[in-house]
């Protein structure tokens, strides 16, 4: 039990040195699930995020058929950067998504 304790924090020291997806606080995920989750007919839903992580069309229909794709989304990308995943969201056009993940990084730095 307690190796596995070790291991656990050890691999959480090593999301934040890398400043990966993995280290953002839930509430940074709510907001993004709550955003991205939700079907929109042209662009800027969790199945754009996905393709833009690389995920094919296979893998974005189960997705699809999870209670939240957008969770499934970011358990998928877990080691990608939270700069990478900045860049995606605007790319897709969810500038108001990336904001929530700005202020987690304003939080960092303050």
């Amino acid at each position: 039990m307690c190796f596995l304790y070790l291991i656990y924090k050890l691999a959480s020291q090593l999301c934040k040195a890398k400043n990966v997806i993995a280290m953002l606080p839930f509430s940074v995920w709510r907001e993004l699930m709550i955003k991205l989750d939700p079907l929109r007919p042209l662009k800027g839903d969790f199945r754009d995020l996905a393709d833009k992580m690389g995920f094919d069309v296979e893998r974005i229909f189960k997705f699809q058929a999870m209670s939240s794709p957008t969770q499934a989304v970011l358990k998928g990308c877990m080691n990608v950067t939270i700069d990478d995943l900045m860049v995606k969201l605007e790319e897709i056009g969810r500038d108001d998504a990336k904001r929530d993940v700005e202020s987690f990084g304003d939080y960092l730095s303050s």
